[in-house]
């Protein structure tokens, strides 16, 4: 929570040698609230999708390539907040169509 804020900018790019070039078009994403309860290996939602202000597939190839950016419109950040992130509309190299999802827990060090 140190280096990061409620309005900046996420990203996340795609392995190239896995994943086909991001469609921006076919392109959704979600960034959901949760709980996460470690000892029962599993994810709680606290909350609805936050919504994004900002949303751009960007191929042009700074830093790495097939970057998909976003942006909470307003984020509920606080020490211990952890969001699911789900992004719809990738594929992978043989055309297949998937769901990414990861966790960020946010911490305060």
């Amino acid at each position: 929570m140190t280096y990061f804020s409620a309005r900046r900018a996420w990203s996340v790019s795609l392995n190239p040698q896995k994943f086909t070039l991001p469609d921006e078009k076919e392109i959704k994403m979600a960034l959901t609230p949760v709980q996460v309860q470690t000892a029962q290996n599993k994810l709680v939602r606290t909350g609805p999708a936050c919504k994004l202000d900002y949303l751009h597939v960007d191929l042009r190839g700074y830093g790495i390539p097939d970057c998909i950016i976003f942006r909470p419109a307003n984020l509920p950040l606080k020490d211990d907040a952890a969001f699911l992130v789900e992004i719809v509309g990738v594929k992978d190299i043989h055309g297949r169509a998937l769901t990414a999802r990861y966790v960020v827990e946010f911490f305060k060090p």
